[in-house]
């Protein structure tokens, strides 16, 4: 038993967000890290970005 392909849409992920679900906002994302010790890394570098691409300037500033 196969996958039928003719019941098959792929779409981007915002298309799909904006378009049928009518968000213009990302809810929440979900991140592991290879090992555990990698886990406190990866969060401080998922911070980083995240504070670099909305523009915050510090811990304190929640402002967008």
């Amino acid at each position: 038993m196969g996958m039928e392909l003719d019941d098959l849409v792929l779409a981007p992920y915002t298309t799909v967000m904006k378009r049928i679900m009518a968000q213009t906002y990302l809810g929440g994302i979900v991140c592991s890290a290879i090992t555990e010790e990698a886990s406190q890394p990866a969060q401080d570098q998922i911070t980083e970005i995240l504070r670099r691409n909305h523009k915050l300037k510090d811990a304190t500033d929640t402002t967008e």
